[in-house]
This record gives structure tokens, sequence and C-alpha cells, in this order.
């Protein structure tokens, strides 16, 4: 269940219903017009969805929903959601990407105040500053924290690549494939 307090730590109103929580604090966001929107988080399941509310959380809507893998956490187009922020600069415009597996790395981005997304594509030879063709791969996208900084977003990658090591990602918000 999701539970919404007071400032006074007293419960206001309870709702359930949702199959699975978000992961941390990243994969939640409130607009300055206060419209919150996240991402489901599970080990593995046959769909994850993302939710949004207008009212400070008393309801909410089911906004997306992508295939995942069953009780297989390798297959489907997702295992789950990572990161789910609004842009500081412009309420209306939002990012969420997913995760784990290079086939299920994947970004969304929504220009409506999260009521619709827009899968953005990978684009390889579109990535600069790598000197190794081994890290170029949508892994690239694999992240579990973000900061948008209204131009950019820049976040670390959440898998080492190859032994190699993790990477320090910034992605041109006027160009989401670069």
């Amino acid at each position: 269940s999701l539970k919404l307090y007071s400032p006074e730590w007293e419960v206001i109103h309870e709702i359930g219903g949702f199959p699975h929580p978000w992961h941390g604090s990243w994969s939640i966001d409130e607009s300055s017009l206060g419209t919150i929107v996240w991402g489901e988080y599970a080990y593995s399941d046959s769909t994850l969805s993302v939710f949004r509310s207008t009212n400070r959380g008393l309801e909410w809507e089911k906004v997306m929903t992508v295939e995942g893998g069953g009780d297989d956490p390798h297959s489907g187009h997702i295992r789950h959601f990572h990161t789910c922020q609004n842009d500081p600069t412009d309420p209306n415009s939002w990012t969420l990407s997913s995760g784990d597996t290079d086939t299920q790395c994947r970004m969304w981005s929504s220009n409506d105040d999260g009521k619709s997304w827009t899968e953005i594509s990978f684009v390889p030879k579109k990535i600069s500053g790598l000197d190794n063709p081994r890290l170029v791969s949508p892994k690239l996208w694999r992240r579990t924290s973000e900061k948008d900084l209204g131009d950019r977003i820049i976040f670390p990658t959440d898998d080492n690549h190859a032994k190699t090591g993790s990477r320090l990602v910034v992605v041109d918000k006027n160009d989401l494939e670069r």
C-alpha cells in the first residue's frame, strides 16, 4: 500500500493495489506542478507499469505498461524501472529508464507531464568519449540514480562494463540519443 502522511506524521490517506514499489529516491519524483510519477521495481514480472498522480498521491493512474520476462528476470523488454525524474526547468518534461540486460536497458521521455511516453533509441555511433568499442552498449544507459541539470542529465552507470569499471555518462537533453 501507499500511505500519505500529514506534516505531523498522521496518516491522511492509504491506497492499495500496487504490485511492486518504486526503487529508492530516483525512481519517483514530483514536478513543480504537483504531478508525481513513479515506475515499478520488481525482481521479475510479466508486466511493469508507470503510475501518475495529480492530486498529491490520493489517486493514481497507470500511464504506461511494458512487457517483462515473467519468472525469468533476463527475458522480456525490461526487468524493472530504475529512474523516473522530472526536468527542473520544465515541469511537463520527464525521463524514465529501465534495466538490466543489454536489451532491457531502455529510456523514455514525456513532454506532456507524464501522460504519454516515447522510447528513446540507443544510437551507438552518437556515443562520444569512448576509446573502447566494447563499452558502447545499451548498458551505458543502465543507472539507478541521475541528476537532471536542465540541459543535460548526468549519471553513473549501474554496470562495470566487462570488468573495466563503471562510467560517468552525460546525456544532452536536446539530443537524448547522444
